[in-house]
């Protein structure tokens, strides 16, 4: 009963700021008040609001309705509704109706190993089967990369696979994709809300990974949108049983809707690891736009779209098409960022402090906020090269190599 009236309570904030939700209210009132609001970005929510009193989604409902309903809602609306019932709900049920199926299980879980173009998964109790596969490596750095919303069970993500193949060019790098199962492919809320049992969870398991001789000192943990908030929790909880955070977490566009500072949902910030850096590229929209991290990075500033980009979406994926761009061995310098207060403070010269490097080679011991300028295609560094030569062709082609 909590999640259908929960459900109500989305519908109404979609149009007001400021709604009570009390148990004892008119339905029928609220009801009329929020259908306006559901009728301008989606015709099926707004049949949904008019015919409420007939017809209240279960969570089962809710959770295969399909997300494109809520992707085509008014931006701004929408992330105003999403934070605002993350808000009102939890005050009423901190589980947010979310039962035992949507509840992440660690036994459901994997590590996704890329040996070159294969994928090889291995539960989380079988990371010792993973440290001694034969394509794994000690002595390289390991990277383990988590990603957002709507990452399906058993299927390869793109960004996770584009990243495989940057690491691969590099060479001498560990790539792991975490499979989160669908955990993170159900309604937002409940995702957002799986974050930090993912990360509480998995936590323990890269314990006992680093006890079965990888060396924490190699180890960077990425994450994009909701994965960076999976990561963020692996960090607390990681300290919590080591007494030593990891070395690195690097933020893409931490996911924003859910996450308001002084509630229950806990995003990534500085202290989850030794380092961390954030790249923010759908500032206000998707992604958070305030600093959370030891270095803050803003291409194209404060803005909400990305050189480029007409959507949020656009936008909140650029962050990991910029990291991977990053990793090729000639783009390690490819997006120069100046710390500074606002990008018209770097186009105009203002900031005189040295530039450093966004992305794969930025320094750890930068701190502040970061701006720069981005192309608007193909390579999106002002100073990238190429995303075709590898190590192994640039020492091939070292007339001083053997």
């Amino acid at each position: 009963m909590a999640a259908k009236f929960f459900f109500l309570c989305v519908i109404l904030a979609l149009s007001y700021e400021h709604v009570v939700c009390e148990g004892e209210a008119d339905l029928w009132d609220y009801v009329n008040q929020g259908k306006n609001a559901v009728d301008v970005g989606a015709k099926t929510m707004g049949n949904v609001a008019m015919n409420a009193i007939n017809y209240i989604p279960n969570p089962k409902d809710i959770a295969r309705m399909n997300k494109e309903i809520f992707l085509g809602l008014p931006s701004e609306m929408l992330l105003q509704g999403v934070n605002m019932f993350c808000s009102i709900a939890m005050e009423y049920d901190h589980n947010l109706g979310r039962n035992e199926k949507y509840t992440p299980n660690i036994q459901n879980m994997s590590f996704v190993f890329y040996d070159n173009d294969r994928r090889i998964p291995f539960k989380m109790n079988e990371l010792d089967k993973l440290v001694s596969y034969p394509s794994f490596n000690k002595n390289y750095s390991t990277v383990i990369f988590i990603t957002g919303w709507l990452t399906r069970e058993n299927t390869e993500n793109a960004a996770a696979r584009d990243l495989a193949k940057a690491y691969n060019c590099l060479g001498q790098h560990n790539f792991i994709h975490m499979d989160t199962d669908n955990y993170l492919n159900n309604l937002y809320m409940w995702s957002a809300l799986n974050t930090e049992d993912i990360g509480m969870q998995v936590a323990p398991n890269v314990v006992k990974f680093i006890q079965n001789g990888v060396d924490i000192d190699k180890i960077h943990i990425i994450g994009h949108s909701l994965g960076a908030h999976v990561a963020a929790s692996i960090g607390r909880h990681f300290i919590e049983i080591a007494k030593r955070p990891l070395p690195r977490i690097t933020g893409l566009d931490p996911a924003r809707p859910c996450f308001n500072e002084g509630e229950a949902m806990t995003n990534l910030q500085r202290g989850d690891a030794q380092f961390v850096d954030i790249i923010h590229t759908n500032n206000g929209g998707l992604g958070k736009r305030e600093p959370i991290g030891d270095a803050d990075f803003y291409p194209n500033g404060m803005s909400v779209l990305m050189p480029g980009c007409m959507s949020i979406v656009c936008s909140h994926l650029r962050a990991y098409e910029y990291f991977i761009e990053s990793v090729y061995p000639e783009n390690h310098n490819g997006f120069r960022a100046v710390r500074c207060n606002s990008l018209t403070g770097v186009t105009q010269r203002r900031c005189k402090s040295e530039p450093i490097s966004m992305g794969y080679a930025c320094p750890e011991n930068a701190k502040g906020n970061f701006f720069l300028e981005v192309n608007p295609n193909g390579l999106y560094g002002l100073h990238s090269k190429s995303k075709t030569k590898c190590t192994n062709q640039m020492n091939n082609s070292n007339p001083g190599s053997n």
